[in-house]
C-alpha cells in the first residue's frame, strides 16, 4: 500500500508492471490484492502481469482479466539443453491458445509474438528466438549467435516504471539491485 500511495502522490500516470524476475502468478490472491490496491487508488493507471504461463489456468487467466488488467505477457523460455527451433515456438502457441480457449493471431512472425484480445485485456505470448531477437538482460546471458549482434532498442523506460518485491523502484526492468547488488546506485527511490 505504501508503494501505491507514493504513486499517488506522484500523479503516476502510466503502467504498473508485475514481474521482476518473479512469477506474479505464484503470489495467488495477494497479486489481486495489488491489482485491486492499484484499481482503487490509481484509476487511471494501467496494469499489466508478465509470466513464464506455467501457473496460467484458464480460471486465473478469467480472474486477470475480470480484475482488469489491461495486458497479460506469457514468455516462453528454453529449458536447460533446449534448442530453440520454429516448430517448438508454434507449439507453444497453439498450446497456450488451447489451454485457455483463446485463438491467437501471429503479429510478428519474426519474433514469434502472438496476440489477442479478451475483454479488454491484451494477452501475447513470446517465444523468441532470443539468440536473434533479444536483449541481453544487462549482459547477464550471451544472446547473439557467433558473429551477431542483437541492438534492441527498448522504448519502455519512458513508459513504465518498475517495483521490486524489496520497494526498489527502476525505470528499467532490466535493473535490479536485488538480483545484482552493484546496480543498487541506479535505483531511482525506496518506496
Amino acid at each position: 500500500l505504501d508503494a501505491v500511495i507514493c504513486l499517488k502522490k506522484l500523479n503516476f500516470q502510466g503502467t504498473l508492471a508485475f514481474h521482476q524476475y518473479n512469477e506474479p502468478l505464484l503470489a495467488g490472491d495477494h497479486l489481486f490484492t495489488c491489482i485491486n490496491l492499484v484499481k482503487k487508488h490509481l484509476p487511471t493507471v494501467k496494469t499489466a502481469v508478465f509470466t513464464n504461463g506455467d501457473l496460467l489456468s484458464p480460471d486465473m487467466f478469467q480472474a486477470l482479466a475480470r480484475a482488469g488488467v489491461a495486458k497479460l505477457t506469457v514468455s516462453r523460455h528454453l529449458r536447460n539443453g533446449e534448442t530453440w527451433d520454429h516448430d517448438r515456438a508454434m507449439a507453444d502457441i497453439a498450446d497456450l491458445g488451447g489451454r485457455l480457449g483463446v485463438r491467437f493471431g501471429l503479429f510478428d512472425p519474426a519474433a514469434y509474438c502472438a496476440e489477442a484480445r479478451v475483454r479488454d485485456m491484451l494477452l501475447q505470448l513470446k517465444a523468441p528466438d532470443l539468440r536473434t531477437g533479444g536483449r541481453s538482460r544487462l549482459g547477464t546471458v550471451n544472446t547473439a549467435l557467433p558473429g551477431k549482434t542483437t541492438p534492441r532498442v527498448c522504448h519502455l523506460m519512458f513508459r513504465e516504471l518498475h517495483i521490486a518485491y524489496s520497494g526498489n523502484a527502476y525505470i528499467c526492468c532490466e535493473f535490479s539491485c536485488e538480483r545484482f547488488p552493484d546496480l543498487a546506485p541506479y535505483a531511482l527511490a525506496a518506496i
